[in-house]
């Protein structure tokens, strides 16, 4: 495997009718994850080249952007949302970057730059943003090997395996978020998330669905333990990072 399109289509090929992934109501298994990533491979324009960022509305459509991308030879960079037109021209601009990709109610737009394709000394194959806290933020790239490359020695660690159900909750431009939902298609297992931001639901849904592991930052656990004070049984693993996680919030959890 040379990148996350081609581990999506060996899980695909493997288990076709696994759900892969719950967003609220909605699900997809491995297999019409896959159709859906080839449909949006053959809409990308013939110009879409080099490096790209990519501003989609929805968590579904981030993850079928960021494989289809890949297909295509194509270096996906997921953009957080609110940022501002002048804000996304600087970080094109500042960081050499072909254009941006918009996905938006399943309609498909593609604004190229005139910044050539900087080669890459690497096999890079994706681009997280930093966090940009002391000016435009910067992308910082990744091979396939250095996430995929340490899953088999990370997911022991934190529980994760082919029958996991991993709850996590943001956009997929975060890379903690990002990191822990390929880990769980690594392993052919199932994600469940929501386009809400309502504790009570995400609880809701973690019972509904049997979520067995949580990823969520500290400060939307201590949210989560402020607003839900049923248990959840079936959650076996908690992980977090990014931010303190203090003692209180430990004993609550």
């Amino acid at each position: 495997m040379n990148n996350y399109y081609d581990m999506l289509s060996a899980m695909a090929e493997r288990h076709p009718d696994k759900i892969c992934l719950t967003v609220d109501s909605s699900r997809w298994t491995y297999k019409e994850l896959k159709v859906a990533c080839d449909r949006l491979a053959e809409k990308l324009p013939e110009d879409c080249t080099g490096s790209l960022l990519v501003l989609a509305d929805t968590f579904a459509a981030q993850l079928t952007a960021f494989t289809a991308l890949q297909k295509n030879g194509i270096i996906p960079i997921l953009l957080h949302h609110g940022m501002k037109e002048d804000e996304i021209s600087s970080i094109i601009r500042e960081n050499h970057l072909q254009g941006i990709i918009r996905l938006k109610d399943d309609m498909l737009s593609f604004t190229p730059s005139d910044e050539a394709v900087c080669p890459h000394n690497e096999p890079d194959i994706l681009g997280v943003l930093s966090s940009g806290s002391t000016g435009t933020p910067k992308v910082m790239y990744r091979t396939f090997d250095s996430w995929a490359g340490y899953f088999p020695k990370q997911n022991p660690i934190f529980g994760v395996n082919g029958a996991s159900r991993m709850f996590l909750h943001g956009s997929l431009s975060f890379t903690g978020n990002m990191n822990s939902l390929l880990s769980v298609l690594f392993e052919g297992g199932t994600v469940i998330t929501s386009e809400h931001f309502r504790c009570r639901h995400w609880a809701k849904l973690m019972e509904e669905e049997h979520a067995d592991i949580l990823y969520l930052v500290p400060s939307k656990l201590h949210l989560l333990t402020e607003s839900v004070k049923e248990t959840l049984p079936e959650v076996r693993h908690i992980f977090t990072g990014s931010q303190l996680l203090s003692a209180q919030n430990i004993r609550d959890l």
